[in-house]
């Protein structure tokens, strides 16, 4: 009956000990678990840190972006306003210009006219 008792003591301390092992081997990987889940958040976080950095990187270019296209609109906008004053320019001188050819053909034409009255009145009246 020793036996017996020594053969329970055994298997006793044997699942006590499978016990203890399946305790220790929970412990290291909850352990291992949580200390994994940290690392993930940190990670987590750097990500999130990064995203937020390219998206503040995306948006300031996009503002920078928007003023050189606001700029070069605003330069084509003055570059065409110049160049519709100076054909407007152009074309108020060439205005003036026939204008005061016509003023010149019609003052040669009454001094034509005026000639030919004169000359008439010559001819028609007798000497």
């Amino acid at each position: 009956m020793e036996i017996l008792v020594y053969i329970i003591i055994g298997i006793a301390i044997f699942i006590l000990s499978l016990l203890v092992g399946i305790n220790i081997g929970n412990r290291r990987m909850i352990s291992t678990l949580a200390t994994k889940k940290e690392e993930l958040e940190v990670e987590i976080k750097n990500k999130q840190k990064e995203i937020e950095k390219m998206l503040k990187n995306a948006e300031e270019e996009a503002k920078a972006l928007k003023q050189k296209e606001l700029l070069e609109a605003k330069e084509e906008i003055h570059r065409l306003r110049q160049e519709f004053d100076s054909e407007a320019k152009q074309q108020r001188e060439e205005l003036k210009a026939n204008e005061e050819r016509l003023i010149r053909k019609e003052e040669s034409l009454a001094k034509k006219e005026e000639n030919l009255e004169k000359l008439k009145e010559k001819i028609g009246s007798p000497a």
